[in-house]
């Protein structure tokens, strides 16, 4: 039987509470008022996600809105006020509990307990949930994000906030009723744009549950993240191999005692063998090889590498217990007539050493190396892009980091380090080795990679070294070649490199084209400040004014003046702006025209918006300047740039194109510009964040 998607929220504000649902590209709307119609959602829900099993989508349902409906569908009341006592509860809940503790503890209050046992069992082994808000980990306190957040990011038409307080009475008025309800349609429209945009890992997730839980009803996929569905793929297989249950395999790693061992019981033979050989490099590293390994302490080291190729002496290096970065200044580099700039980087570089090494987790054992291997060898048996490759290389990917983790049943300090460290001194072995046998430039050096600039006659030199490397190490190398690569840092840069020779056609489309005189195609590479094209963008990110790296891409690039790209502009989309507000900080805003009669901070007014989308303006009498304030003071937002128009509805975009002041992403982007070659590692800060 085929199942459909159902998209749902719920509003509960103070007399009145309604869920709404949708089907995915469907526009009728489906209403319950959660009092009123208390029966009627009890027996929709039930046929359509205990019966029919269908998908239920929301935004951070699995930890607030199931909950909520589940236990007062099963309750024996029919008030506001019982309903608001839920709600009240599970959002004082801690933030960092599972969604199956959060639901326990929800039914475990409000039933009794031999009632909220069954109920427990009923509901988790009945629905096929998907939380887009767990799925893409923006639970998670480095990526969180709001349903309001990620609508930004996707440049949605209008950024709707709840007309009403929660704690208002909204029933004794109609209009007020509709206004909601209307909020609450928009969030369901905005979380079919994000259930869209993750068509492949749902996908991916669904196809997992057919291949590996038969097609079993609930799909226990579908709202893990992808670190999460990698350890639960190896942990079903290590169940397997071990013939143990999850719990027994969780209760032996507990009992595993991890004695911290020396860096040198770390360190893999044969790169001790090579460092014994080469007494430079060994001095070098020696404070970051030496002593006893501590698994909450700290460790790293910084040295120069000494460039022989150009003017630049040093690119300064860094390596830490978690990963390794190098640097030479920020800026552009070019490729010439008699020198490449050659990228190379080891394709999944710790699953390599985990497999080139035989490593395993002490707490799980030795049949971890052939699960380990079992789930490579599956994994290319299906197509690069094909959902499941991608969910085996999330598999392989993951245990590194759970390796590090205290709550993780993968958790063992000396697997961690063993990959980590080595990972950094095999790769540091290798940039040595070129520098002593060629001239060469390191324009950066990342965990699992590095770029360098070479003279063109020096690269069958440098492909020996790239072969000794490769067998001395047990480790697989890919290259690309660069033509110019612009660099903030590590992380955030734009490399261009050649797809094809020649196109018929001449195009441009952003991130590739083609050279109008050569007919050589080029492609860009885009990271960290420089991401323009919104297929790239990390939507947990602030993406503000992304005319300014497009500008500066073409800039370099392509040949096209500032001006030219940022005044041609027609997606006004590129030129929004983005602020959230933080639970220790507050926007506030003056009207321009009183700014300029020199009116101050007691007559501004707070954002009531979580968040706040704008266009930098010269039309004064439709601009705000924003402060933000904080416990230290108010300081406006953007000092050079202070009159802006807000826009969190942009469905009037011939309004909005007029009130974009377009001379003020030119000068922004000519000040980073005029500061590309200046050795600061502030220069890239584009908005005075």
């Amino acid at each position: 039987m085929k199942k459909d998607f159902f998209i749902h929220d719920i509003e509960i504000y103070n007399d009145m509470s309604f869920a709404i649902y949708k089907k995915v590209k469907e526009d009728k709307i489906i209403y319950f008022d959660l009092v009123k119609d208390k029966s009627k959602h009890k027996a929709f829900f039930e046929k359509n996600f205990l019966i029919d099993k269908n998908y239920l989508v929301g935004f951070n349902n699995w930890s607030f809105d199931i909950p909520v409906i589940i236990t007062f569908n099963e309750i024996n009341t029919n008030t506001i006020d019982r309903l608001k006592e839920i709600v009240s509860f599970i959002i004082d809940l801690p933030r960092d509990w599972s969604y199956k503790k959060v639901i326990i503890e929800t039914f475990n209050k409000f039933m009794k307990k031999d009632k909220s046992r069954f109920l427990y069992k009923h509901y988790i082994s009945s629905l096929n949930v998907i939380d887009l808000y767990k799925m893409n980990k923006w639970d998670d306190d480095s990526r969180r994000a709001s349903l309001k957040w990620i609508a930004a990011n996707m440049n949605s038409s209008n950024i709707k906030e709840t007309p009403y307080d929660f704690n208002d009475n909204i029933k004794d008025s109609e209009q007020k009723i509709q206004e909601c309800i209307e909020y609450c349609i928009n969030d369901v429209y905005e979380t079919e744009k994000i259930l869209i945009r993750n068509r492949e890992d749902i996908k991916m997730r669904i196809e997992l549950n057919n291949l590996l839980n038969e097609g079993k009803v609930p799909n226990s996929f579908l709202s893990l993240s992808n670190t999460a569905i990698g350890s639960k793929i190896i942990l079903d297989e290590i169940v397997k191999i071990k013939n143990k249950s999850i719990k027994q395999i969780k209760a032996e790693a507990k009992k595993v005692e991890y004695i911290f061992d020396t860096w040198k019981d770390i360190i893999f033979d044969n790169v001790k063998e090579y460092l014994t050989n080469n007494r430079e490099l060994h001095n070098i590293l020696k404070s970051f090889t030496n002593g006893i390994l501590h698994r909450n302490k700290e460790y790293s080291i910084e040295f120069k590498f000494e460039n022989t190729l150009t003017k630049e002496t040093f690119s300064d290096i860094k390596l830490a217990k978690g990963g390794g970065h190098g640097l030479l200044s920020p800026g552009m580099v070019y490729s010439s007539s008699d020198t490449i700039i050659l990228d190379f980087d080891v394709a999944s570089y710790y699953p390599s050493i985990v497999l080139s090494y035989g490593l395993f987790p002490r707490n799980i054992g030795e049949e971890f190396k052939e699960v380990y291997k079992n789930i490579r060898d599956k994994r290319f048996k299906y197509p690069k892009g094909h959902a499941l490759n991608k969910a085996y290389k999330d598999a392989l990917n993951s245990i590194v980091g759970l390796s590090n983790m205290n709550a993780s049943v993968f958790f063992d300090p000396s697997f961690f380090f063993k990959v980590t460290i080595n990972g950094q001194l095999m790769l540091t072995i290798l940039i040595y080795e070129l520098s002593k046998n060629i001239r060469l430039d390191l324009i950066q050096l990342n965990t699992d990679g590095a770029t360098i600039k070479l003279l063109k006659e020096d690269r069958g030199k440098a492909e020996r070294i790239f072969d000794w490397w490769q067998r001395t190490f047990m480790i697989s190398l890919e290259f690309v070649e660069y033509r110019k690569m612009l660099l903030e840092h590590v992380n955030s840069y734009i490399a261009e490199y050649k797809i094809a020779d020649y196109s018929d056609d001449i195009y441009d489309k952003g991130i590739e084209y083609v050279n109008p005189k050569t007919r050589e195609v080029f492609k860009l590479k885009c990271k960290g400040s420089f991401v323009f094209d919104d297929n790239d963008i990390e939507l947990h990110k602030n993406n503000s004014a992304r005319i300014i790296p497009k500008a500066i891409a073409n800039y370099y690039f392509k040949g096209i003046p500032v001006t030219e790209t940022i005044l041609s502009e027609e997606n006004i989309e590129l030129f929004l702006c983005y602020q959230r507000i933080n639970s220790d900080t507050e926007l506030l805003y003056i009207n321009a025209e009183d700014y300029l009669k020199g009116a101050g901070l007691d007559i501004a007014k707070i954002f009531k918006h979580k968040v706040i989308r704008y266009v930098y303006t010269n039309v004064k009498d439709n601009a705000v300047v924003i402060f933000r304030s904080s416990s230290s003071g108010a300081k406006i937002l953007d000092k050079e740039s202070k009159f802006v128009y807000i826009c969190n509805d942009i469905r009037d975009k011939e309004n909005i194109k007029r009130m974009i002041d377009r001379k003020q992403y030119i000068m922004k982007a000519n000040q980073l510009i005029s500061k590309i070659n200046v050795n600061t590692n502030n220069m890239f800060n584009l908005f005075n964040l």
